[in-house]
């Protein structure tokens, strides 16, 4: 799997995603994510697409991934979910998909284009 997740001290999880991600292995990694104790109360849950160079994840892939993320962002509902991804079509499409996804939960969905930009937008520390 290509998924590795950081939780950081800023109530912030930092997800790096790298070489291909498929959608069995999204929604095992955001099975396990969820049911961490440190998910209560996050502020900041920060996908890293930039390092990703092919992904096969369906639309019920993504409706299986809203259906885990529903129940599991009501332990932190005023988070803000934030996709960084590439700036080619790759990227414009997983921002669509993030798009998708945000108007389903409560969080506020930002995209950016490199870690440090977003880090520098939300004042964390790396």
């Amino acid at each position: 799997m290509m998924i590795r997740n950081n939780w950081l001290p800023s109530k912030t999880l930092y997800t790096k995603y790298t070489q291909e991600v498929t959608g069995a292995e999204l929604l095992d990694a955001t099975l396990e994510v969820t049911g961490d104790t440190r998910w209560d109360g996050l502020k900041y849950v920060i996908g890293d697409w930039t390092q990703v160079d092919k992904t096969e994840i369906s639309a019920k892939h993504v409706e299986e991934m809203i259906a885990c993320l529903l129940p599991a962002s009501r332990y932190c509902p005023h988070a803000i979910n934030c996709a960084i991804v590439k700036r080619n079509n790759t990227g414009t499409a997983l921002a669509a998909w993030y798009k998708l996804l945000g108007e389903k939960l409560p969080w506020q969905i930002d995209i950016y284009h490199s870690k440090e930009e977003a880090f520098e937008a939300y004042g964390i520390k790396s």
